[in-house]
C-alpha cells in the first residue's frame, strides 16, 4: 500500500507533497480518524482542554525575577538541603526535564507521564494532575484546594502558595515535590516506585534528618571557623 503520489501532487504544493508522502502508512491498513494531541490516548478532554487553555494564557505572564517576589523568597529561606532549593527554584522556572520539556528542547518522541501513562508530562502535570501526585497531597493534607485551584503556570501557583502558607508549610510543600520529582526519576530509571504514604514518610524523614544534623553542635561549617595567622614558633 502506497500514497496515491499523482492526487497528491495535484492537490498541494510540491514541498507539502514531498513530505506527506515520507510519512509511513499503517500497515493495519484501518480507517483514519480524529486524533487529539494533547492526550497520550488521542481522546479530547474537556478538562485537559481547560489546561492548555489556561496554559495560553500564562504564557503571556511570565514569572517574575524579582528578589522581592514572595516564592523566591519562601524558596531561598526554605531550611531544606540547597539541592531542594534549587530544585524549587527550576521548579518555578518550568525548567525541569519533563517529559514536554524534553520534546521542546531535543525532539524526545516519548513525553507521556512515567507513573500514569495517562497525559503528557509537563509541569503541572508531574506536580498537580498526575493521579499520584493527587494522592501523595491528599495524604499530605496541605490545603489541597489552594494547590490545586492554582493557575496552571508553575511559578503562579508557587507564588500563590507561598502567599496564602507560612514559611515552615512551603518548606513542607518544597520537600514534597522534591521527593515526587526524585520518585519519577526513581520510577523512569529503576522501575521502583513508592506508595504515596511511603513518599511521604521518605520525605518527612529526609527533611527531619538534615536539620537533626545542622542544628547539631558537632556540625560546624567552614564559614564559622574564621582563619587566623599565627607566628611560627622561635626556637
Amino acid at each position: 500500500m502506497d500514497w496515491n503520489h499523482t492526487l497528491i501532487r495535484s492537490i498541494f504544493w510540491p514541498e507539502e507533497a514531498d513530505l506527506i508522502i515520507k510519512i509511513p502508512l499503517s500497515l493495519s491498513n484501518g480507517d483514519d480518524f480524529f486524533c487529539w494531541h494533547h492526550m497520550a490516548n488521542g481522546k479530547f478532554s474537556v478538562r485537559r482542554a481547560y489546561h492548555v487553555a489556561r496554559d495560553l494564557v500564562d504564557q503571556t505572564q511570565p514569572c517574575t525575577s524579582s528578589s522581592s517576589s514572595p516564592v523566591w523568597k519562601s524558596i531561598w529561606n526554605a531550611k531544606v538541603p540547597r539541592k531542594v532549593q534549587v530544585f524549587g527554584w527550576r521548579l518555578a522556572q518550568n525548567a525541569l526535564p519533563t517529559g514536554v520539556n524534553l520534546n521542546h528542547r531535543m525532539q524526545e518522541d516519548s513525553f507521556a507521564c512515567p507513573l500514569c501513562h495517562a497525559e503528557k508530562e509537563d509541569t503541572e502535570h508531574a506536580f498537580l494532575r498526575c493521579p499520584y501526585a493527587r494522592q501523595v497531597w491528599n495524604l499530605f493534607q496541605l490545603r489541597w484546594a489552594l494547590v490545586s485551584d492554582s493557575s496552571t503556570n508553575s511559578c503562579a501557583w508557587m507564588e500563590r502558595l507561598a502567599k496564602g502558607i507560612g514559611y515552615e508549610e512551603f518548606d513542607l510543600f518544597l520537600i514534597i515535590c522534591w521527593a515526587i520529582w526524585w520518585n519519577r526519576n526513581r520510577t523512569l530509571m529503576e522501575h521502583i516506585t513508592l506508595l504515596p504514604d511511603e513518599l511521604i514518610k521518605f520525605a518527612f524523614h529526609y527533611l527531619q534528618t538534615y536539620r537533626q544534623v545542622h542544628a547539631s553542635p558537632e556540625y560546624i561549617t567552614f564559614a564559622s571557623v574564621p582563619a587566623r595567622w599565627s607566628p611560627p614558633g622561635t626556637n
